[in-house]
């Protein structure tokens, strides 16, 4: 009985230890008070040196992330470009070739990276959310005060 009795007072003493949770605010990270205000800070500051397993799986959502907005900046550069070289009375030039394919590959490459960026920043936010769930405890004591009576109890 003493044994048992000593195993459920170390299993609450564990449950209180404060677990190491990070809270996230769109892409506003907070761990232990420190408040990292871009994803590239929280993942060059933070994960890189503290947590290499979260930094992995954080890692492919910005690289997917930074990769989407390269094409968008990119996609958007070579539209911008490409309407420029049309003529400005609006007769066709002898770049309209040129023109026509810029303008389309520009508008395909801003298409394809919004995708990109979402799926990138859904990684990255789904590796903090699994990390968050994995630190919450599994067991922990609860007390209630209810007009029917007072309730304590240990869930496990």
């Amino acid at each position: 009985m003493k044994k048992f009795l000593l195993a459920v007072l170390l299993l609450s003493v564990a449950t209180l230890l404060p677990a190491q949770m990070i809270e996230r605010q769109g892409n506003r990270y907070t761990v232990d008070g420190i408040t990292y205000n871009t994803s590239a800070s929280f993942r060059n500051n933070y994960l890189k040196f503290n947590n290499p397993e979260l930094f992995n799986q954080y890692n492919k959502g910005y690289k997917l992330a930074a990769g989407g907005w390269g094409l968008l900046s990119a996609g958007v550069a070579l539209t911008t470009v490409s309407a420029v070289m049309m003529s400005p009375n609006g007769e066709v030039s002898q770049l309209f070739l040129v023109w026509t394919i810029g303008v389309s590959v520009g508008a395909l490459a801003t298409c394809a990276s919004i995708p990109m960026l979402g799926v990138g920043y859904h990684r990255m936010h789904q590796a903090v959310d699994s990390y968050n769930a994995k630190q919450k405890p599994l067991s922990y004591w609860s007390f209630e005060i209810h007009t029917n009576g007072v309730g304590f109890a240990y869930h496990f």
